[in-house]
């Protein structure tokens, strides 16, 4: 807060670097960071979204028995859902 009024930033500007300028540009970090785990290491992205539970042994499962596709297809499918 001191360096925002210290740099002469109007309320206007202070109020879109909180609501979005900011918090805008981490979500776009973690998406890339979620895509490359979907990809790479399936059921860690998928025990970070959910933790240890149905979907992660079933992600291991689908990962294991399917030479990986099946749980990159499966971890994309549960980041996704809501």
């Amino acid at each position: 807060m001191f360096f925002r009024n210290f740099l002469g930033f109007s309320s206007e500007t202070r109020s879109e670097i909180d609501n979005g300028g900011l918090s805008a540009m981490h979500g776009a970090a973690m998406s890339i960071v979620e895509i490359l785990l979907c990809i790479f290491l399936p059921p860690v992205a998928v025990a970070m979204k959910k933790g240890a539970g149905a979907d992660l042994i079933i992600n291991i499962l689908l990962w294991v028995f399917l030479f990986g596709l099946g749980g990159i297809i499966h971890a994309f499918w549960v980041l996704n859902k809501k």
